[in-house]
């Protein structure tokens, strides 16, 4: 599994077209509902139980 990093998400995002400042980055799994299951990345920790997440369940064809 590679690595992902909040600070890398942090880059990111603007080129998505979100602000430079001031946001935060929230996921979710998909089983999960939307007020319970949103979860604040704030570290590079969040951000690999993001990856580990996402490759472990194909999200949008994400692999190892």
């Amino acid at each position: 599994m590679g690595t992902w990093s909040y600070f890398e998400a942090v880059v990111v995002a603007p080129k998505l077209g979100y602000p430079k400042e001031n946001f935060k980055l929230w996921w979710k799994q998909n089983d999960e509902c939307f007020e319970d299951g949103l979860k604040l990345i704030i570290e590079d920790q969040q951000a690999l139980e993001l990856a580990e997440y996402a490759i472990n369940h194909n999200v949008a064809g994400i692999s190892s």
